[in-house]
């Protein structure tokens, strides 16, 4: 009975301590657990290729926003606005879609993507992502 009491003890501290570790480290541990956790990365690319894998074009436009909320961005609706492109400097007008922006501080910098999802009658058309930087 006294050395299963020793085991629990470091069992208790430690697993609470790996959930914190995970949270800083990894960021919001839901889309773990659900299978929807976006994997960031600075070539904006490979984060438009992993939201679409976790919702594909023709989606619902609400579950692509859930999705993303779920990860740590934060999204706000626009209708009817002027929508530039990634990288082209292209626009379309009169378009909806939602921008979504997520920012974690890294050692002496604040690393921030953001994402559009275009949505053309409650369904997902489109993705575009950027990445950046700020030094503090």
């Amino acid at each position: 009975m006294r050395r299963a009491r020793k085991l629990i003890i470091p069992m208790l501290i430690s697993i609470p301590c790996l959930f914190l570790f995970a949270q800083c480290h990894i960021g919001a541990i839901a889309p773990i657990l659900t299978g929807k956790k976006i994997w960031l990365s600075d070539k904006p690319q490979l984060v438009e290729q992993e939201i679409l894998r976790q919702v594909s074009i023709g989606s619902s436009i609400e579950t692509a926003r859930d999705v993303m909320e779920q990860n740590g961005f934060e999204c706000r609706y626009y209708k009817n606005e002027t929508y530039y492109y990634r990288g082209t400097g292209a626009e379309s007008r009169d378009i909806d879609f939602y921008a979504c922006g997520l920012n974690k501080p890294w050692f002496f910098l604040t690393k921030t993507w953001s994402v559009q999802l275009e949505t053309k009658q409650g369904k997902l058309t489109r993705v575009s992502a950027s990445y950046g930087y700020v030094t503090l």
